[in-house]
């Protein structure tokens, strides 16, 4: 998981994928005012913070693609160097 800070709102980005269309996709939080985080629904957003992610991928432990049906296929080790 990696924590991105910006000058008003803390991210947490966790389980990036490679959509079909080579593109990144990622499940993203933001930290509320409250202290509790609240999942990302903007799609340019998640793309950002999945390209963020793909650039320092120590912290992020599922990088996959999803699959014929649907489904996140986890990355072999050889591709994760890759990307």
């Amino acid at each position: 998981m990696i924590s991105v800070k910006t000058k008003s709102f803390e991210y947490r980005i966790s389980k990036v994928s490679i959509l079909e269309n080579g593109k990144p996709d990622c499940f993203a939080q933001r930290k509320r005012e409250d202290g509790s985080w609240g999942k990302v629904e903007s799609n340019t957003l998640r793309r950002l913070l999945a390209e963020l992610a793909l650039k320092q991928n120590r912290g992020v432990r599922n990088i996959g693609h999803k699959n014929d049906n649907g489904r996140i296929s986890r990355l072999s080790k050889k591709k994760k160097r890759a990307c």
